[in-house]
């Protein structure tokens, strides 16, 4: 099918009426359109791939926010998630942004429950930031720690062709991470997929610009390596010396 369609009646994407633990494939260039709070019953579990297509939320009267519940949201390169004035509640979901997807929603918020940000990298160029999100908001018991010390940002290495350099990851625009600290950000947790080379890699946080950003470390040889490398040089000098 093409053109919009509405959450739960679409029918060019699988399945058409999602429910807790499903996988739904959005692709074909179509826009979907969620109307209402659809994840805040039915997402846990729940698995949305978006491909070369655009996923939307609209919301209902007195409806603003978009709870994901534990659903996790994957968008491609060529891809886009909106809500316009709407704001989206990470609550233990997981929101997947490869290179060159765009969001564009008012707000985040990351309660005690937590969540995970995953940034997958492309090519030798730097990652293109998400700026579609407004403000970074906290909420539910503990505040801004306990939801930071539960939310996992994680970069996935895979199609990363380059080498050392520093970019921004994600920028909460508009300035709002009140009580977030670069000593309160180093509590999250942090992992790299298909980073062989790159663990020595860091997230960072700036609280003047309210952004995470990702400097990425390319090892040395270890030192290991160094030194066999060096008994083979004085090897390759002592048959010499000898022929």
């Amino acid at each position: 099918g093409a053109g919009d369609n509405e959450w739960g009646t679409a029918t060019n994407w699988d399945p058409a009426t999602p429910t807790a633990g499903d996988t739904v494939i959005i692709n074909n260039g179509d826009t979907v359109n969620i109307d209402g709070n659809a994840l805040n019953i039915s997402g846990a579990g729940l698995d949305v791939r978006v491909s070369g297509s655009d996923l939307t939320f609209t919301g209902v009267p007195g409806a603003f926010q978009f709870n994901m519940n534990g659903a996790t949201i994957s968008l491609d390169g060529t891809s886009s998630f909106s809500g316009g004035t709407n704001y989206i509640r990470l609550y233990g979901a997981g929101f997947v942004f490869e290179d060159g997807a765009t969001a564009n929603m008012r707000d985040m918020e990351i309660n005690g429950v937590g969540g995970s940000l995953t940034f997958g990298l492309e090519g030798a160029g730097s990652f293109t930031t998400i700026v579609g999100f407004k403000n970074l908001h906290f909420s539910g018991g503990g505040g801004v720690e306990t939801a930071i010390d539960n939310t996992a940002f994680v970069v996935d290495f895979d199609g990363y062709t380059g080498g050392a350099q520093t970019f921004d990851l994600i920028d909460w625009n508009d300035g709002s991470a009140t009580g977030l600290t670069e000593a309160i950000f180093n509590t999250a947790n942090f992992s790299f997929l298909n980073g062989t080379g790159y663990e020595g890699s860091t997230f960072n946080w700036n609280d003047t610009t309210n952004t995470v950003s990702l400097t990425v470390a390319v090892p040395e040889p270890s030192s290991a390596a160094a030194l066999l490398g060096l008994v083979a040089v004085f090897a390759m000098v002592q048959r010499r010396k000898r022929s």
